[in-house]
């Protein structure tokens, strides 16, 4: 990730979050990570924009004072990600801050997913001289660890492929009730095959027999 003159990383133990400040316009990024397994990931852009709304509603909107002024997604192949800028309050300095709050999800090679929230934030009476950097930063930002190339395909084609498996087998259940259901029903209805006394058996449709040509009529049915 690039790192803006004047910004510095605060020294860390290597855990998350990570913090990176400006002293002058007292700005602040904070860098939180969360692993996705397999039953909690992102896999269309309709459930991105699932996530979203959740933490609009279950997070941002528990801050003193917020007030979300824009919230957009996106899909860049390899990642996805969102952007939700908006207010809040800081209620011990009675000063309003604003807030940039970035999501980037990139999917590892076993089927899970990465998301790393880059948290920017600011006085908004600074936010214009700090904004800059932030966005730097967190359009900057690159997961280098090994991922796939498309955040969605793999689940995606996986779940579409399970889902077209289940179909299939369901179509092939249902052909072969109804093929069966079909062949018991003809038994039931089929006029029945009859046998001359010389042995040989007859369609229904024959008058007399096939081997001896003894009339059907001669034959006793049984």
């Amino acid at each position: 990730m690039p790192l803006p003159d004047g910004w510095t990383a605060e020294q860390s133990t290597g855990d998350y979050p990570f913090r990176l400040f400006r002293t002058e316009g007292g700005a602040e990024l904070l860098i939180y990570r969360s692993d996705l397994d397999t039953e909690e990931t992102i896999d269309t852009d309709e459930q991105l924009k699932g996530a979203v709304d959740e933490v609009i509603d279950d997070v941002i909107l528990h801050l003193p004072g917020a007030q979300v002024l824009a919230n957009t997604g996106f899909y860049q192949g390899e990642r996805c990600g969102f952007v939700i800028d908006f207010l809040s309050t800081d209620s011990a300095a009675g000063v309003t801050i604003r807030n940039r709050f970035a999501g980037l999800v990139y999917r590892h090679e076993d089927g899970g997913q990465v998301l790393f929230t880059l948290w920017g934030r600011a006085g908004e009476q600074n936010w214009d001289q700090v904004a800059p950097a932030i966005m730097t930063m967190q359009e900057g930002f690159r997961y280098e660890a090994p991922h796939t190339a498309d955040v969605f395909t793999a689940a995606t084609s996986r779940g579409r492929w399970q889902m077209m498996s289940l179909a299939l087998l369901l179509v092939a259940i249902l052909v072969l009730l109804r093929m069966r259901r079909g062949s018991l029903v003809g038994r039931r209805n089929r006029p029945r095959l009859w046998r001359c006394d010389c042995g040989t058996w007859n369609s229904p449709d024959d008058h007399q027999c096939r081997r001896c040509d003894r009339p059907r009529e001669a034959v006793p049915t049984t």
